[in-house]
């Protein structure tokens, strides 16, 4: 048909597509930006065309050290390769917390086969959008902490006694993560306590999108976090937790200029024969140093898997 020999109408459809597509050129300027970009990144299109890529967009993937920035963004591999890339990275959304993506990155040649530039396409990691749907369900039950955005300590208790109750009949094991917000109390006192509520959404938000569907993140305390692992051996944990820990430092929160960034210290324990609720809490809590989150000087993160 004629209609379709218009490439206007191409790039309409790609303008409209829920899987985010951009493009950049050979100086790393963006020149293409559709609405699933939008959507998964929280940057508008207006926002981003004409600009070069901002070094916080790739924080890097999954398993790289802290800070991998811009210079390791699959898409800028892509163009110094000259070849196609796929792999898993993470996205650090506008609002600060990284978002796990799938993303295929191409180069671009013009007819004289010159490298001209890429182009990428990407698409959330499942689970981030299977928990968007289970948040809205739980929130209409008052199961969701206001500020952090998670399930709220009551709620993650009755997760917490539901997987012990299969432990005990099923033997279906099971672990349990203490995560504590190193030098909140710091960072309050000198951002005040609506960055300091900032800071534990962006966190909240990260951890939830690093962890399986399966798996519970709940507001535990002030400045603490409990994750329960649900099918987890203790073997996991250490991987889990460094993932974790690479995540949250990637992440970054803005406040009247300032990119704030954290920390975590993160303890965990599997689930023993004989356990109680209160036995498994005691195990996760004991080892966490008790100044941290108020100390102002800065000190590596501590991660303690028992």
């Amino acid at each position: 048909m004629p209609e379709f020999a218009n490439p206007e109408i191409y790039r309409l459809v790609l303008e409209e597509l829920l899987t985010g597509v951009y493009v950049i050129d050979c100086e790393h300027k963006i020149h293409f930006w559709n609405s699933g970009a939008e959507r998964i990144t929280g940057h508008l299109c207006q926002e981003m065309i004409g600009r070069p890529m901002p070094e916080n967009t790739f924080a890097g993937k999954p398993n790289d050290e802290a800070g991998a920035g811009r210079e390791h963004s699959p898409l800028l591999e892509a163009i110094r390769e000259g070849k196609p890339i796929q792999t898993s990275a993470y996205i650090r959304h506008k609002n600060g917390h990284s978002v796990p993506v799938h993303l295929r990155a191409i180069p671009i040649r013009n007819g004289q086969n010159k490298l001209i530039g890429a182009a990428a396409c990407f698409d959330e990691n499942t689970s981030v959008s299977e928990w968007n749907r289970r948040r809205i369900k739980l929130a209409e039950f008052g199961c969701i902490d206001d500020e952090a955005g998670v399930p709220n300590r009551e709620f993650v208790l009755t997760q917490l006694r539901e997987c012990l109750d299969a432990f005990n009949k099923h033997h279906i094991p099971f672990g349990v993560l203490c995560i504590e917000v190193d030098r909140l109390d710091h960072l309050r006192t000198s951002y005040g306590q609506n960055a300091a509520a900032k800071i534990m959404r962006v966190v909240a938000q990260t951890l939830e999108n690093s962890l399986r569907p399966t798996d519970w993140l709940g507001r535990w305390t002030d400045r603490r976090f409990l994750a329960i692992l649900t099918e987890c051996s203790a073997v996991a944990f250490g991987k889990i937790g460094e993932r974790l820990q690479n995540m949250v430092s990637c992440s970054e929160t803005e406040w009247w200029g300032d990119r704030i960034s954290v920390t975590i210290s993160i303890n965990g324990a599997a689930t023993m024969p004989g356990d109680s609720v209160e036995s498994i809490l005691d195990r996760v809590q004991e080892s966490l140093p008790a100044d941290a989150g108020n100390g102002a000087s800065s000190k590596t993160p501590e991660k303690r898997i028992v």
